[in-house]
């Protein structure tokens, strides 16, 4: 595209603004990896103009084959979206006008254009994406007036940019600060909090908690609390926690402070659909949520039919590559932590000879088929570690992310570790899946964010706290205190 071009492109879609009011307008460059993040950043600009070069388009092709992927499917969004206002009567290089009052365009950097002395030190390799995207960014900046902007996610993108001599920022339209709640501590009279002990709730005058806000009532006088929780701005009730959490087989498991009382009410309330936690290594949100599932799963209310247990496949460090094995296997590594919690909650039972285990006695069972004991004429199903049995009868089920677009989760409860490494697009694709009589919880530290293209203000667990707070079905709390050992909170806090 000639700048003579640019200019008029530029020009012709002034909607009458003064000259003024043309001269402060941006002009911004978006790399793919905004675009992949949020197929609809091309309107969140306000009424500047956005550029698009032709090199982004062509990795968005490459990306939009991955079709068991959430970067694919953005893609394809994206490339629907460029679709619709670049039909083929349309110039893509003069642009078309937004429906907010911007211009999008794609533009295509000229061969004979080129780089200062700085810029081609920078970007030795022309040869690789990210430079040239930096490079039509350049382009941009030597066409037209300042500020010209490449809005890029990733960080070393930002950095070569920079040492280029450009302006580029983060893509900030989708972060939303959820810092950790400060506790609520209501100050009311002696009379008052002798209301709540003996009814079980407490209404006030003015208000301004939001419902589903855990809390604490504190006695004026006697300094003595009582942990509530809000189901109105006006109005609090009482927790309702057993004495410990159990099922059948399972050890009892009791909350060890304020904050995992708080979410033990969470967990056992069949009001709250969904809950979403924030919280640190350490704090027993694993071991909670399990222990929650199993004993709505096992107990005599069976309030649930199934447990599902999923995480985001994010790996620490270098991949392992492809595991072996069936979907179960493959996912096994990932859903580690619920297996150590199942089997911790669930001791497993006197073990036997193994050279016994799985041999057949020639004894009928009620099907008529042949039942597998060990020497001591023990079922050997029963000998296996508790976390094998539930797997093996499908009373928990490993359910990867992936493969959860179109299904229907009914009476389950489904619980999902490290959500700080889900885009807010995952997070709304898991969350629609829930059926009526089902229950999601969502865990996660915003702090320890391992996705390349999130962080702790993008990413799909304080997106969805952000929406969310305050919805009847939804609670959301904090987890601080770890309980893990004296060792493991003294890592998570000064490590």
């Amino acid at each position: 595209m000639k700048t003579a071009a640019l200019l008029a492109t530029r020009d012709a879609n002034r909607s009458g603004k003064s000259q003024a009011a043309e001269n402060a307008l941006k002009h911004f460059c978006l790399d793919t990896n905004v675009l992949i993040g949020d197929p609809k950043s091309i309107f969140q600009f306000e009424d500047n103009h956005v550029f698009i070069p032709v090199e982004v388009i062509e990795e968005l092709d490459a990306i939009k084959k991955e079709m068991d992927s959430a970067r694919g499917r953005n893609a394809r969004e994206v490339t629907r979206v460029l679709a619709e206002f670049f039909p083929d009567s349309v110039n893509m290089e003069e642009g078309v006008r937004l429906p907010n009052g911007g211009t999008l365009s794609v533009v295509i950097r000229p061969k004979n254009f080129k780089l200062s002395a700085k810029a081609s030190r920078v970007l030795a390799d022309p040869n690789k994406p990210d430079n040239k995207i930096i490079a039509c960014a350049l382009y941009l900046a030597a066409t037209f007036p300042p500020p010209v902007v490449l809005v890029s996610r990733d960080v070393n993108v930002q950095l070569k940019a920079r040492a280029a001599g450009l302006h580029a920022e983060d893509y900030l339209s989708d972060h939303v600060d959820v810092a950790e709640d400060d506790l609520t501590i209501l100050d009311i009279d002696g009379h008052a909090m002798q209301r709540f002990a003996s009814t079980g709730e407490l209404d006030f005058e003015t208000g301004d908690l939001y419902v589903n806000e855990y809390l604490l009532l504190r006695d004026a006088d006697t300094g003595k609390t009582m942990p509530a929780r809000a189901t109105a701005a006006t109005h609090v009730v009482r927790l309702n926690i057993p004495d410990a959490i159990s099922a059948p087989g399972c050890i009892p498991i009791r909350p060890r402070n304020l904050e995992q009382s708080f979410f033990v009410d969470a967990l056992l309330n069949p009001d709250i659909s969904l809950v979403a936690v924030q919280a640190k290594a350490g704090t027993g949100k694993t071991l909670l949520s399990t222990a929650a599932a199993l004993s709505q799963v096992l107990g005599n209310d069976n309030r649930y039919n199934q447990a599902l247990i999923s995480r985001a496949v994010i790996p620490i460090g270098r991949d392992l590559g492809a595991l072996p094995g069936d979907q179960e296997s493959k996912m096994m590594p990932w859903v580690m932590p619920f297996v150590d919690a199942i089997d911790f909650l669930m001791p497993p039972r006197k073990p036997v000879d193994p050279q016994f285990a799985n041999k057949p006695v020639g004894k009928k069972n009620r099907r008529g088929g042949v039942q597998h004991q060990n020497g001591n004429g023990q079922d050997a199903y029963s000998s296996m570690k508790p976390s094998d049995r539930l797997l093996k009868s499908g009373i928990v089920t490993i359910q990867p992310i992936t493969y959860v677009r179109g299904r229907s989760f009914a009476r389950c409860i489904f619980v999902v570790d490290e959500c700080q490494n889900l885009s807010p697009l995952e997070v709304k694709t898991l969350v629609t899946r829930i059926a009526e009589g089902s229950k999601m919880i969502l865990i996660g530290d915003p702090a320890q964010v391992d996705s390349p293209f999130l962080n702790q203000f993008s990413n799909g667990l304080v997106h969805l706290i952000s929406r969310l707070r305050g919805e009847r079905a939804f609670a959301t709390l904090t987890l601080r205190k770890g309980e893990r050992s004296a060792l493991a909170e003294l890592a998570a806090t000064k490590l």
